[in-house]
């Protein structure tokens, strides 16, 4: 009896542990929509951290009533937790909500519940195979450490994102935007049920003397042949799952079969997708980043590097499971990169975290303050700085985009962000690319010109600023690093800021279900063209939200039939673009434009266009500005009526803001555009010829798009002063696309003199370089 009791205690208590563990568990995640709330990381992190943990608790269950009584009651135990947990993540779920791509019960339940009921019956069988408690925690211990090592030895060793196992989490790509609830993903979880109860049930015909019930209603063998069926459909559920997740490294090495190598260097690629000369440029690409590398870092190791070049990101998907990153393995000298444009956007930073992995001391060459411990945010951040050519965006240099990120109140933690990985996690992915390349670029030009190579090395191998510096000088540091995050900027780039990135990260980004709600209503007013019912389905919105979300909507394809209540719509909600900033009401501005000229009301579009404040304008929404101001003022001055005008009117409203519509279609050329006025003491007729020269460019015929360049480039200051640098810049790039390198580099030199941004600069100076590389370096 007083055994009995004892038994009954230490399961009571075993409920209360484990019941009390989630609730703790579910209180530290709860802020972190990601994984607090129904879907697929949320039950890999389950899986992960409760997996072992259940098993463990079935080593306690002391009760000799056989295998089957103590499946039942562990069964129960199992189920009732889960369920449990399922509830505070649903009750979760309607504060804040997953971005992730694979959320909802269905996905949580299949992700987590068969690995975890795999770790069950492995205690259980730890439990009947000893008696002594010491041996089952010995035994367990041993096998989870075992089984961990190998798990990661294994996924090292594969380089790849996926991770297919059946005891715990499953991964099939990156997690930047969460994993997709595939056919794949959910074969493999079945294949996971079917071999945990072939598992079981193996077990039981070893284990038979310990049988109640059951064993009177079959026999051992019918049991046997049972376990094996069911492990036999594991084996091929799995294959199909397999099959459908992508391929694996052995179909890599076998069909990347063209190798291109110099200077340890090997470019790998698959010669039936991938042209030799297409290989061999970015392998000369590599070697330009080498050489840049190793003026910044000193000198490089001679270990060789392989890249594996997918010539698209499908096909990067499909053997690595990348789905939205490039990435390197510097443990195995690796790079996976796709796309063939050189210069590569990645190539560089990629080579940077191998060549920089030489001086960490962490296990997995990435710098860390421990062996074991890793820093991201420096790690990520030495790249950006290393490769700054490769970080100019929309004219704006690398110090530039973090100035705008800090003022617009974007930027993440920074003492958390270098201090603690889980910081990086939180914020948005690229601006912390960002803010932490710009923080490693301004701790390294405090330093002496000459001491800078030492001072790299040394912050890499310390693997942190704090141990660098010390806890007062790093406050310091990002006190004066916030002071010159304050410094001037282009008007146009605290917009750019406000529309590309967001406050929160995956990890702690929340999606209700109220906004896709509002969308389903917005869809249903947009069809039936009902202005009030599109601007009733957005009364909960702020205004920012809700000029945001037409901003939005606004730049999806759009038919002729809709623009009339498009435009109703902007008329209608006026107010709202007037009252949040300038910068969005630019671009809205632009869109009414493009409407109006749909619309064949010339001269309202230009009236709209007249009333932008171009100063506040990108570079690239400048060039549309004018485009648009020079097809209308030909129509409007010269009264034409061609359809061939309304047609390359109708080509541009509908462009994107962010493309050159000119270097994507030819129809201008061939529709011969202002054809009545193509003198080159013309200013429409200047404005034409340098839209030719770009369509030129694009084709690559450079030859003729640099005679035309050269022809009106003695009239530059007729044309207004973005399109007169262009016009420049385009010289120099045709120059050098031809070969001519001793005419390009004064050319670049000659530009970069013309009133042009930081990050244009940056870029002419890129060009020079590699000029100046190829002619020194490459025979």
């Amino acid at each position: 009896m007083k055994n009995i009791t004892n038994i009954k205690n230490r399961n009571k208590a075993g409920y209360i542990t484990i019941f009390l563990g989630l609730s703790i568990y579910f209180f530290l995640i709860r802020s972190y929509p990601f994984i607090s709330t129904l879907g697929i990381e949320a039950g890999n992190l389950l899986v992960l951290l409760f997996g072992p943990i259940f098993s463990l608790i079935t080593l306690f269950d002391h009760q000799n009533k056989g295998l089957v009584f103590k499946f039942r009651r562990q069964f129960l135990l199992l189920s009732l937790s889960f369920i449990y947990i399922s509830m505070l993540f649903y009750i979760n779920g309607h504060f804040k909500l997953s971005c992730g791509e694979g959320t909802g019960f269905f996905p949580f339940i299949m992700t987590s519940f068969p690995p975890l009921l795999l770790n069950l019956v492995l205690g259980i069988l730890l439990s009947t195979l000893f008696e002594k408690m010491l041996f089952r925690i010995f035994f367990w211990a041993l096998f989870y450490v075992g089984y961990y090592l190998l798990l990661g030895y294994l996924w090292f060793k594969d380089g790849s994102f996926r991770l297919l196992n059946h005891l715990s989490i499953i991964n099939t790509s990156d997690l930047l935007n969460g994993l997709s609830f595939s056919e794949g993903f959910i074969s493999f979880r079945i294949a996971t049920i079917l071999f945990t109860f072939g598992f079981l049930y193996f077990c039981l015909t070893i284990f038979s003397d310990h049988f109640l019930s059951f064993r009177q209603k079959t026999t051992k063998k019918l049991l046997l042949l049972l376990s094996l069926a069911l492990i036999f459909l594991a084996a091929v559920s799995e294959q199909y799952a397999k099959k459908h997740l992508g391929k694996d490294r052995t179909s890599l090495i076998n069909q990347y079969k063209l190798i291109v190598t110099f200077d340890e260097i090997s470019i790998k690629t698959n010669p039936q997708k991938v042209a030799l000369a297409e290989a061999q440029a970015m392998l000369q690409e590599a070697l330009l980043w080498k050489y840049r590398l190793k003026n910044k870092i000193g000198e490089l190791s001679s270990k060789p590097i392989t890249i594996w070049l997918h010539k698209s990101d499908e096909d990067k998907f499909l053997y690595t499971g990348a789905k939205n990153v490039h990435f390197a393995l510097p443990g195995l000298r690796e790079i996976h990169i796709s796309g063939l444009n050189i210069p590569h956007p990645v190539l560089g930073h990629e080579l940077a975290h191998i060549y920089v992995s030489e001086h960490s001391n962490t296990i997995f060459g990435i710098p860390g303050p421990g062996y074991f411990i890793p820093n991201v945010a420096l790690s990520e951040g030495l790249a950006m700085a290393l490769t700054e050519e490769l970080n100019v965006e929309n004219g704006l240099s690398q110090d530039e985009q973090a100035m705008a990120l800090f003022q617009a109140g974007l930027t993440p933690d920074l003492e958390s962000l270098f201090k603690e990985n889980l910081g990086f996690f939180e914020a948005d992915m690229r601006a912390a690319y960002i803010i932490a390349g710009s923080l490693i670029n301004f701790y390294l030009a405090k330093q002496a010109s000459n001491d800078r190579q030492k001072a790299l090395t040394a912050l890499i191998q310390k693997g942190s600023l704090v141990k660098i510096l010390g806890e007062n000088n790093f406050k310091k540091l990002l006190d004066n690093f916030k002071d010159f995050l304050h410094r001037p900027i282009p008007p146009y780039a605290l917009f750019w800021a406000k529309q590309n990135f967001e406050s929160h990260g995956i990890l702690t980004k929340s999606c209700l279900k109220s906004q896709k709600t509002t969308e389903e209503k917005f869809d249903e007013a947009f069809l039936n063209k009902d202005v009030e019912m599109a601007l009733l389905s957005l009364k909960d919105y702020s205004l920012f939200e809700k000029s945001d979300f037409l901003f939005w909507y606004l730049q999806q394809p759009i038919k002729n039939n809709e623009v009339p209540f498009l435009l109703a719509l902007m008329n209608a909600t006026d107010r709202i673009y007037k009252e949040t900033d300038d910068f969005r009401l630019s671009e809205l501005l632009i869109k009414k434009a493009q409407f109006f000229s749909l619309m064949n009301n010339f001269e309202m579009s230009l009236t709209t266009l007249d009333q932008i404040n171009e100063h506040l304008l990108s570079p690239s929404m400048l060039r549309s500005v004018l485009i648009m101001k020079s097809f209308l003022l030909e129509i409007l001055n010269y009264s034409l009526d061609s359809k061939l005008y309304q047609e390359a009117l109708e080509i541009l409203a509908k462009a994107s803001l962010n493309n050159q519509l000119f270097e994507k279609n030819k129809f201008f050329l061939e529709m011969g555009i202002f054809s009545t006025k193509k003198q080159t003491a013309n200013k429409a007729g200047l404005f034409a010829k340098y839209l030719e020269a770009r369509i030129f460019m694009s084709s690559k015929d450079y030859q003729k798009a640099l005679s035309i360049i050269e022809e009106i480039i003695p009239y530059n200051k007729e044309l207004s002063l973005p399109i007169a640098a262009e016009l420049f810049l385009m010289r120099a790039q045709t120059l050098k696309n031809l070969g001519r390198f001793s005419e390009a580099i004064p050319a670049f030199l000659e530009a970069s003199k013309i009133n042009i941004s930081k990050g244009v600069a940056i870029l002419i100076f890129d060009e020079i370089g590699r000029m100046n590389f190829l002619a020194s370096h490459m025979h």
